[in-house]
């Protein structure tokens, strides 16, 4: 990722005189990701960019970014968990939907294929055991800021939690294409 080392060395030196011109290459490649990969809106998209360049200069300020080479990853990361966090609070169990309805223009029609989607999203959460529902909405709600596990059974446990995440991640989008056909 353009950028993001030397975004890293001059919030290291604490100059900031050289941290904008990085700033906003990082930033845009990360709006770039976003609207890429996941289609986001463009509010959306800097609402998760914002905060990912938070966290991203405040796990440089505690030393905790070491490995130069998967600097762009760890980027993407926190962006992709912002985003997710930020539509996983449309997805709660028990809240309203016109609460996460936008205040614009948007046709009935679409109005009525979100609401049909969120309520099939809300249909599987439920659907799914307790302990994979209290999981996975923790996991979006609070992820680990922890990126570079430090020894042997850190890095077990992160591969469980991963793998636990994909599975319940599978098992949701399954059921929720079940009500596409």
């Amino acid at each position: 990722m353009r950028g993001i080392v030397e975004l890293k060395e001059a919030i290291e030196s604490g100059d900031d005189r050289h941290v904008e011109a990085p700033f906003r290459l990082v930033q845009s490649s990360l709006l770039l990701y976003l609207r890429l990969t996941f289609h986001a809106d463009e509010d959306d998209a800097h609402d998760a960019v914002q905060q990912t360049l938070i966290a991203f200069t405040e796990a440089v300020r505690k030393g905790l970014v070491r490995h130069e080479d998967r600097l762009g990853a760890y980027a993407r990361t926190i962006c992709k968990r912002e985003y997710q966090r930020l539509h996983l609070r449309t997805f709660r169990v028990n809240e309203p939907v016109a609460a996460y309805e936008p205040v614009d223009t948007r046709s009935s029609l679409e109005d009525l294929v979100d609401r049909e989607r969120l309520n099939r999203v809300r249909s599987c959460l439920s659907a799914l055991p307790i302990d994979q529902r209290r999981f996975i909405l923790r996991w979006f709600e609070q992820p680990d800021r922890s990126r570079f596990p430090s020894d042997a059974a850190e890095i077990r446990d992160a591969n469980r939690c991963f793998a636990r995440k994909h599975r319940i991640i599978k098992i949701l989008r399954t059921c929720v294409g079940e009500g596409d056909a």
